[in-house]
C-alpha cells in the first residue's frame, strides 16, 4: 500500500482549522502518532532490536518505535535481529478484539532461547518511555520492538488510507483543547459549540473504521499462506 508522511495529515488539519495552531506542532505530531497507533496496520510493522542503558529507571524509546515486545538483559542485538530476520513477512492487526498478550506463533520462537528476559511485571511502556523497576538502573538491556518507517525528516510514513482519519482526529483534538476557551460563555459552555466538538469526534471514529476497512481490502493476508498475529 502506498504511504505518505504523517505530516501531510497534520498540514491538512491545520488548513481546516487555524494556521496559528502551528505553534503547537510538537503536540500535533504526538496526537498524530497516537491516532496511527490506534488504527494499526494489517500490513504490519518491521521488527528490530537495540541496546540501551537504563538511566533513572527509564529508557527513552526511539522516535520510530511502534510497540515494545520484549526486554532482555545484556547485549543480544545481533542474535535477536538475526532471529527476527525470517519474521519480516508477518502481518500485524491492531484492533479491538479484546485479546491481550497474545503473540501466537511468535511466542514459540522465543521458547528455546535462554536469554534473561525481563518479566513484564517489572516494566511498563508509557508514551515514548519504558519505566522499569529500580533494580535495572544502569544496566544494559536489549529492547526488541516493532518500528514504523520514517521519511528523510524523521516523520512516520503511514498508509494513504490513514491520512484522512488522522486529520479528522487532529481536528477534533484541536477543537477540544485549543479552541475550548472560545466556546465558553460567562457561566456555561454553549450547547452548539459542545455539539460541534462531538460531531468532530463522530467523524474521526467513522474515519478510523474506514481506514481499517481499506487496509483489510488491500491486505494480501487472505491470498497468501502467511501467519497472522492479533495484538491488542
Amino acid at each position: 500500500m502506498k504511504k505518505q508522511s504523517i505530516m501531510q495529515a497534520i498540514l491538512n488539519a491545520i488548513d481546516e482549522t487555524d494556521e496559528s495552531i502551528t505553534k503547537h506542532m510538537n503536540q500535533l505530531i504526538k496526537w498524530g502518532r497516537y491516532c496511527e497507533k490506534s488504527i494499526g496496520s494489517l500490513n504490519g510493522y518491521k521488527w528490530t532490536s537495540k541496546l540501551f542503558t537504563v538511566n533513572n529507571s527509564e529508557i527513552i524509546l526511539p522516535d520510530d518505535c511502534y510497540r515494545v515486545l520484549f526486554l532482555i538483559s545484556g547485549d543480544h542485538v545481533d542474535e535477536t535481529n538475526l532471529r527476527y530476520a525470517d519474521l519480516q513477512s508477518l502481518y500485524i492487526n491492531v484492533d479491538d478484539t479484546g485479546l491481550t498478550n497474545y503473540l501466537g506463533p511468535l511466542q514459540l520462537v522465543w521458547q528455546d532461547l535462554s536469554y534473561g528476559r525481563v518479566d513484564k511485571l517489572l516494566w511498563e511502556e508509557v508514551g515514548n518511555i519504558i519505566q522499569l523497576a529500580d533494580q535495572y538502573d544502569n544496566q544494559s538491556l536489549t529492547v526488541v520492538y516493532q518500528y514504523i518507517e520514517t521519511d528523510e525528516k524523521g516523520y512516520w510514513m503511514v498508509n494513504d488510507s490513514h491520512i484522512e482519519a488522522i486529520k479528522r482526529y487532529l481536528v477534533y483534538m484541536i477543537a477540544k483543547k485549543y479552541l475550548w476557551n472560545s466556546f465558553k460563555s460567562a457561566k456555561m459552555l454553549r450547547a452548539n459549540e459542545m455539539q460541534l466538538v462531538e460531531s468532530y469526534k463522530r467523524e474521526y471514529n467513522i474515519a478510523i473504521r474506514d481506514a481499517r476497512a481499506q487496509d483489510q481490502k488491500e491486505s494480501p493476508i487472505d491470498t497468501k499462506d502467511k501467519w497472522r498475529l492479533s495484538i491488542q
